[in-house]
């Protein structure tokens, strides 16, 4: 198995692949619960960047064009099955550029992309830049915005393991540059907490315009880590998944330049 994926083997029956892309300073394990939470008709795929868990000792990446890249190359050899991007804040980011990398190679597209606690990205950024900020600077915004635990920003030796990999996650995205390209044809799915300071409704809504296919927002109870706390969301990921499987099946499968 490629070291990128961390999944079980499909469920007998699957009709669909469910990709999931976690947060900054995340990892796989963010979505471990999910195959039991999940129906059995969804195979659900984590993706596990490099530089964390079993993939401590491989070089990081902090860049979002050659991360995309591998990515796509990943999720490109996942044949068989539709395929839907889930991305969690930075996870979504990259789930966007996956699906513009796969276009762009000519692969067969995601059915739908689901995106969580992230701005669309044409949203100018407005806030500094810390992936290069002081170790002590740099945690004290962890902690301001929450989903790294305080004991692991406390415990100094822990901290400064993870601070490699937590600085080139954020280099990922603050160093992003959106590059305009027509809409994708996949669906896109936007979720958001209703406490998020960051990441509002409204601001939600501008996932839309890169899409010239189905278009959907809901917002959940909850701030920017809504996705780890309420557990809500693996239930409605699911039902997003399979109403495309079902639209699908009832209009016949399409060719390899639709999402399917």
């Amino acid at each position: 198995m490629s070291p990128w994926l961390t999944m079980r083997a499909a469920p007998n029956g699957a009709v669909v692949r469910l990709l999931c892309l976690h947060r900054a300073g995340g990892t796989a394990q963010d979505f471990a619960e999910w195959p039991d939470r999940i129906c059995r008709d969804i195979h659900v795929c984590p993706v596990q960047l490099p530089g964390r868990l079993e993939r401590f000792t491989e070089p990081v990446m902090d860049r979002m064009g050659p991360l995309a890249r591998e990515v796509a190359g990943v999720a490109a050899e996942l044949a068989g099955l539709p395929l839907v991007l889930f991305g969690e804040c930075m996870g979504a980011l990259l789930a966007f550029e996956v699906a513009r990398e796969l276009r762009r190679v000519g692969a067969r597209p995601p059915a739908s992309l689901i995106v969580a606690s992230y701005p669309p990205p044409d949203h100018p950024r407005t806030v500094p830049c810390y992936h290069d900020a002081p170790s002590q600077a740099f945690k004290d915004h962890l902690a301001a915005i929450g989903g790294v635990s305080e004991g692991a920003l406390d415990n100094e030796e822990f901290f400064e393991l993870m601070l490699p990999m937590l600085r080139a996650d954020f280099a990922v995205f603050e160093t992003y540059r959106y590059v305009p390209e027509p809409p994708l044809v996949s669906e896109i799915h936007a979720i958001g907490g209703g406490d998020d300071r960051n990441v509002s409704e409204p601001l939600l809504e501008g996932w839309r315009h890169h899409t010239s296919g189905t278009f959907s927002r809901r917002m959940f109870p909850g701030d920017h880590s809504f996705v780890q706390m309420n557990p809500e969301v693996p239930a409605h990921v699911e039902r997003l998944v399979l109403r495309h499987a079902a639209r699908r099946r009832s209009h016949g499968a399409t060719g390899s330049g639709e999402p399917s």
